[in-house]
């Protein structure tokens, strides 16, 4: 019985491992030896384990084990690593590895701030894809997901109300409103994203930090109580000599002025698109599907093996009773 249940226990094992791989897409660990001998492993246990129980539908089981295991390795090993792209919304990415190119939506503050960013791949003769944050989508071997991105869309004024132009001299879109903060430095013991843009008609080029609303709360930010347990934003303004005029921090939404502009931040979150081998899924539900099947018959199946040690068993008595009945005769 111990043996039975330990072969259970390393097939359970076997499907939260190699379900992990669509759970957590683009995990390095899945592309690490470390992560492909756990899997051997648990498949040496259950071929140790099958020597010891010879019954069929228990044989169903294991084999949707190793079925799973080897989907599983294939697609840790043997596929390709995980590809990130973060495009400016409104823009069209191509994605060769998988013959297709990848539209992302164009953006509004209030998109961005709902984090309701769209990513529509698109391939030739085939239908139109849409992954959405935390959708997953499966094509082949690979598992296209959307991960949300802290972003912002700024507007900035001068002194006298006027709309300044935002521009990115080093970012996705030079003409764009829109920060999609790819860069990280450490900050206060803190690793932060971090983005710029200029503002010709100012003369001034910002330097913004991304704060979430957790970092508010550690960092002890000063924002309204309203802006209560939303991310904010830090601004270090810079003229045309590179000199700091000022540095300022405003929750979302909020409206300040740094160095003789007037800055006003909408955040939150634009998805990049993210490529990640993934098993294959009807091999998946293939193993899945044994194991099931396998299990709930061997459950359902009576234990012949028990059955014969317990009729041994009460043969072995009853001959002890006949004997000592003839002895008790004979005496």
């Amino acid at each position: 019985m111990n043996s039975r249940f330990a072969a259970i226990f390393a097939e359970l094992v076997a499907c939260v491992l190699v379900i992990a791989q669509i759970v957590f897409p683009g995990n390095l660990l899945f592309h690490t030896w470390q992560y492909a001998i756990a899997l051997a492993l648990v498949a040496w246990l259950l071929i140790t384990s099958a020597s010891r129980r010879r019954r069929a539908l228990f044989g169903i089981s294991l084999l949707g084990a190793l079925i799973v295991i080897a989907d599983g390795l294939a697609s840790g090993l043997v596929g390709p690593d995980t590809e990130r792209v973060a495009h400016a919304p409104g823009t069209i990415a191509p994605i060769p590895d998988i013959g297709a190119a990848a539209f992302f939506s164009s953006a509004t503050p209030q998109s961005i701030a709902q984090g309701s960013g769209v990513i529509t791949i698109r391939r030739k003769n085939h239908s139109d894809i849409l992954v959405t944050a935390g959708a997953r989508k499966f094509l082949g071997a690979m598992l296209l997901t959307a991960e949300p991105m802290p972003a912002a869309y700024v507007d900035a004024f001068d002194d006298n109300g006027n709309h300044l132009t935002v521009t990115q001299p080093t970012g996705a879109a030079f003409l764009s409103p829109f920060l999609l903060f790819r860069t990280r430095q450490e900050i206060a013991g803190g690793t932060h994203p971090i983005d710029g843009f200029a503002l010709p008609g100012g003369n001034r080029t910002v330097k913004v930090v991304y704060f979430t609303p957790e970092d508010v709360t550690r960092l002890h930010v000063q924002v309204p109580p309203s802006a209560s347990g939303q991310p904010a934003i830090l601004y270090d303004v810079f003229d045309t000599a590179n000199h700091s005029l000022g540095i300022g921090v405003a929750a979302s939404g909020v409206e300040t002025e740094i160095g003789g502009v007037r800055l006003h931040a909408t955040l939150g979150t634009y998805p990049q698109f993210v490529i990640a081998s993934a098993p294959q899924p009807y091999v998946l539900i293939l193993g899945l599907f044994l194991i099931v099947v396998g299990l709930a018959g061997s459950f359902l199946q009576p234990d012949n093996g028990a059955m014969r040690e317990s009729k041994r068993h009460e043969e072995q008595h009853g001959d002890g009773e006949h004997h000592v009945g003839a002895r008790g005769q004979e005496g």
